[in-house]
């Protein structure tokens, strides 16, 4: 730049030369300007700046055309008191791949349903309110992974479909009427209660009959209940604010099972209740005894649920009613005693009495029909036998009678008759002579005439 000597300066006016010298060096200054503005300056119109423009900084807040200065927005960016809106929805992006924001602070963080990446990982809202969690996901570190079955929908729905039958119930005291198969939520003092504007979060499980306030009522809080209507068999089932059923999922509504056919509700393990029900439901070993009762006429083991307490009662033989096949031990065939007496024992004493009687006589009928069927056999038998001679009578009666040598006959005598050639010492009856006696020779001479009768032809001898 040119130096311009000014009367001022000097403090009085100026030579023709220092005049002269001046608009000499204003010209040379114009000339180097016109220069500059023609090559290195751009218009104000459709410019391209190159290299570092700098500028004054705006007032805070201005919003005119001045040029915006790194500092001034900068300093904006540290004083900001509106939003920044985008010119279009979803038109600009904050940062980039390879540009990324080093970090953002905000108290909140407002994001549509679409998914926000976390390094691999996607993180979804559901189209009721709540957050998809991607699979593997830890609490605290990186091993302490949540199973994805602990809230599986898909495992609750595949095990409802089981034979498993005997739900999870508990007991509670009903703070207020619970209607048979209503939907009852756990009051913060411990009791159970229903009502047209629910808490849907606090819900605990169906009740399974009906219960007035103070009573003990039975929760079903986990498995399979029957006696709805109208179910739609394979649909989850979701409780709305008033405690009524739906299929329908909204913000407001819980979703506690799903239907096993038109009756039947599988309720899903939604809390860890049922946990806890497991654990007041079990038993210790100690926790059990049992007690032997007074005999009674019929046998039996009963429970008492209320102390663990298995009572036994035998059966009394006193005038037993025995039933089935009963057993006891086989007493000696000695016995004589009020042992009782086994079949065994019986089949013993039977062989026994038979001993080695013939087949034909080795039964009671047997002998019944041996004795022809005469119940009184010996009085029969008595009163046969007194028609008869005594022992005496036939004593005598034979010691009268001749012996065999040389006997004497009376009477008519008979004998066998021999046979026909007979030719021996046996006694010859009439029988046998007259059918073999022929013609005799009384004289000795020779017989003319035979008879094969009792005549005897006599002819003098020799004639």
């Amino acid at each position: 730049m040119a130096i311009i000597t000014t009367r001022a300066d000097k403090g009085f006016p100026l030579t023709n030369n220092e005049v002269d010298s001046n608009f000499t060096g204003l010209n040379s200054d114009i000339a180097n300007i016109t220069n500059t503005l023609t090559n290195s300056v751009a218009n104000l119109t459709g410019a391209t700046f190159t290299g570092p423009v700098s500028g004054l900084i705006g007032p805070i807040n201005n919003n005119t055309g001045l040029f915006a200065t790194t500092s001034w927005v900068q300093r904006e960016l540290g004083l900001l008191s509106t939003d920044i809106i985008p010119k279009v929805d979803l038109g600009i992006s904050i940062g980039s791949p390879d540009k990324r924001i080093g970090a953002i602070y905000a108290d909140h963080g407002y994001f549509s349903a679409n998914t926000v990446s976390i390094g691999t990982a996607d993180l979804s809202g559901s189209n009721v309110g709540g957050v998809i969690l991607p699979l593997n996901s830890a609490i605290g570190d990186a091993s302490s992974v949540i199973p994805a079955n602990l809230a599986s929908t898909a495992l609750d729905r595949a095990f409802s479909k089981t034979s498993h039958d005997i739900p999870i119930s508990l007991s509670f005291i009903a703070s207020t009427t619970l209607p048979r198969r209503s939907a009852v939520v756990l009051d913060l003092e411990g009791t159970v209660s229903t009502s047209d504007t629910l808490d849907t979060t606090k819900f605990l499980g169906i009740s399974s009959e009906v219960y007035s306030s103070g009573d003990v009522a039975q929760i079903i809080v986990s498995g399979k209940v029957p006696g709805f209507t109208d179910l739609v068999a394979d649909s989850e089932y979701y409780i709305n604010e008033n405690g009524n059923l739906s299929t329908e999922s909204t913000s407001t509504n819980a979703k506690i099972g799903v239907a096993v056919d038109s009756t039947t509700l599988f309720i899903y393990s939604t809390s860890t209740i049922d946990i806890y029900s497991l654990a007041v439901s079990k038993i210790k070993y100690t926790d059990l005894s049992i007690t032997t009762a007074s005999p009674s006429s019929s046998s039996g083991l009963v429970y008492d649920n209320t102390n663990g307490t298995f009572t036994f009662t035998p059966i009394s033989f006193n005038n037993a009613g025995l039933t089935g096949v009963p057993t006891a031990p086989t007493a000696s065939q000695a016995s004589n005693s009020t042992q009782v007496a086994t079949t065994a024992f019986v089949n013993n004493a039977l062989s026994s009495l038979v001993d080695n009687a013939p087949g034909a006589l080795d039964t009671l009928n047997e002998l019944a029909e041996a004795l022809g069927d005469d119940s009184n056999f010996a009085g029969t038998i008595t009163s046969a036998l007194a028609t008869k001679a005594t022992i005496e009578y036939v004593d005598n009666e034979i010691g009268s009678l001749s012996t065999l040598h040389s006997p004497s006959f009376t009477g008519i005598p008979t004998a066998p008759t021999a046979a026909a050639g007979n030719n021996s010492t046996q006694v010859a009856t009439t029988e046998f002579v007259l059918a073999n006696g022929g013609g005799l020779n009384i004289d000795g001479g020779a017989a003319t005439t035979i008879r094969n009768t009792s005549t005897i032809a006599l002819n003098g001898g020799g004639a």
